[in-house]
């Protein structure tokens, strides 16, 4: 594995007494490992004759995972941002510390929920790959379903957390929707694709 003294300092400061990063910014960075995935099984996909009615659908999906993964790993540094940003609220002698604290605690509850709307999108480019993608990345495609399903319940927690900070009954319930949805539909996906590779490994 490459880059493997920047991974392990990455787990250091993961696993230090800092706050931050934190689950937030790990749920992030898990969603990154399962676009990441999506982006191999296409790669094991494209330029092989057995695939070829499939390989132009494979390029465009390659493409959007390699976009998701950069964008996770921008809200993984975003969501330390936003942590931070509650932290300097809630040390303020501000007159206004209690409006900067409620726009903290919001822009902490975001960022989350971005980092859930792209795992969604990882687990639906998995349920594609792993029916059209190379076979003998069944296994490799699973895990990248599991990455992007913690990633999204992971993200979900830091939303929820957040938002039993926040005042604004509208802000809430309109959140609130956003996560049943979000959860709603990985629990389809999820289930979808878990049968495909059980399917696949169950003379095991």
């Amino acid at each position: 594995m490459s880059n493997r003294s920047s991974i392990e300092d990455l787990l250091k400061e993961i696993s230090s007494k800092s706050p931050a990063p934190g689950g937030g910014s790990v749920a992030a960075l898990s969603g990154c490992f399962g676009a990441a995935l999506v982006s191999m099984v296409c790669n094991l996909t494209i330029g092989k004759k057995k695939y070829i009615e499939v390989e132009d659908e494979m390029k465009v999906i390659k493409k959007e995972a390699e976009s998701l993964r950069k964008e996770l790993l921008n809200l993984s540094s975003k969501d330390v941002k936003a942590f931070n940003q509650v932290i300097t609220a809630y040390k303020s002698n501000e007159d206004n510390k209690e409006i900067m604290l409620q726009n903290a605690y919001k822009k902490a509850a975001e960022v989350p929920l971005d980092v859930a709307k792209d795992c969604l999108r990882v687990l639906e480019l998995v349920e594609i790959i792993i029916k059209k993608g190379n076979k003998n990345t069944v296994s490799d495609a699973g895990v990248a379903a599991l990455m992007a399903s913690s990633g999204l319940n992971g993200a979900i927690f830091n939303v929820k957390v957040n938002l039993k900070s926040i005042k604004d009954d509208e802000f809430i319930k309109v959140k609130s929707e956003r996560l049943k949805n979000l959860e709603k539909k990985r629990k389809k996906l999820f289930f979808e694709i878990m049968k495909i590779v059980d399917s696949y490994l169950s003379d095991f």
